[in-house]
């Protein structure tokens, strides 16, 4: 547990592949903007993840977890939060929250509980890569074409398996 996680200027550092138990007991009470989750009232701790391009899951679902959990996921700042995604009740009254980490963008996580809930909790930490994507590049003139410094990024919402093609239009 973290003492000094109880508000997000100083959040803890999250590493992926890894587990982290805490409580929220007598925790800050920090309420950003509402992020798929209404606000609690109950205490809240911080964890901040940097960008990896990597698909992270967050769950506080088994383990220790013995409350009512919410997590919310934000990017940007601690002055200017924006709201990735949020959960409640993913499995029973705890959560798990998926999201894109994109390079370059810290996340703030922010674990809390339904209402005035509070409690120990389990929160595991899952990231899976980005799936590769291979380019060949051609023009519609049947001429050679070249690209240069050019960056795809791309997320999968089902198994891909086997040569896909992808179409991709090249502007400007």
């Amino acid at each position: 547990d973290n003492d000094d996680n109880d508000i997000c200027i100083d959040a803890a550092t999250l590493t992926c592949g890894s587990t982290y138990t805490g409580s929220t007991v007598g925790k800050g009470n920090d309420t950003p903007a509402t992020c798929l989750t209404t606000n609690g009232t109950g205490g809240g701790v911080w964890y901040k993840i940097a960008g990896n391009n990597q698909q992270v899951t967050l769950s506080t679902c088994g383990g220790v977890t013995n409350f009512d959990t919410k997590l919310r996921v934000y990017s940007g700042s601690c002055a200017g939060l924006v709201c990735v995604v949020g959960n409640d009740d993913e499995c029973n009254a705890q959560s798990t929250v998926t999201f894109d980490a994109f390079a370059e963008t810290d996340y703030y996580v922010l674990v809390h509980g339904y209402s005035g809930n509070e409690g120990n909790y389990t929160m595991s930490v899952t990231c899976t890569p980005f799936p590769t994507v291979n380019l060949s590049v051609s023009s519609n003139t049947g001429s050679e074409a070249s690209a240069t410094a050019v960056t795809v990024t791309a997320t999968a919402s089902s198994a891909v398996t086997g040569n896909q093609t992808v179409n991709v239009a090249v502007t400007g």
